[in-house]
């Protein structure tokens, strides 16, 4: 039974696929393969969401609880 869910979730994502990139630009299909791919791994689990921060926002953007509060500027009249 999972061999049979595991083709038939191939089998419509690549029809799926098949049938968007009849609309779409090769760069376009380039960046639609990776966030299906992406999507793909992300719900397995095999990336987590420190790492697809990392990717979308880059360093220092990680973990918004580590960010420094900026000073409150002082009024001086």
């Amino acid at each position: 039974m999972e061999k049979r869910i595991e083709i038939l979730i191939l089998f419509c994502t690549k029809t799926m696929y098949i049938n968007i990139c009849r609309g779409l630009f090769n760069n376009h299909k380039k960046i639609f393969a990776f966030l299906i791919a992406s999507s793909i791994e992300r719900d397995k689990g095999d990336i987590n969401k420190s790492e697809w921060d990392l990717l979308l926002k880059g360093v220092g953007f990680n973990d918004i609880s580590k960010v420094k509060p900026k000073p409150e500027k002082l009024n001086c009249t």
